[in-house]
């Protein structure tokens, strides 16, 4: 699986700069698509200013990432979101019983 990584960086001043977040892209097009994030997220979280704000965040250049981190994370993202939707239905089925089939 060929994939990359992207790490979101904050930087805050007077308290330095902290990888903040790491996006994955995988498949044919997968630098393709991660570079064209990485313009885009720049583009919106740092607009043109003289002096730079006290915090902002910026997308690194992509990284090929072994196999093993791919997926390892995309299998991360897939339990995350069926917990997620675990917690969605749930909450789905404590109002159907409290409030039964009533049209809204």
């Amino acid at each position: 699986m060929t994939a990359y990584r992207v790490d979101i960086i904050e930087s805050e001043r007077g308290w330095g700069q902290k990888v903040d977040d790491r996006k994955y892209f995988t498949g044919p097009d997968a630098l393709k698509k991660a570079e064209d994030f990485v313009i885009e997220h720049n583009r919106e979280s740092m607009p043109p200013a003289r002096v730079a704000p006290d915090i902002y965040w910026r997308a690194e250049r992509p990284i090929l990432v072994p196999d093993e981190e791919a997926e390892a994370a995309v299998n991360s993202v897939a339990r995350a979101k069926a917990v997620a939707d675990a917690a969605e239905f749930q909450e789905y089925l404590r109002l159907k019983a409290k409030f039964g089939n009533r049209e809204a």
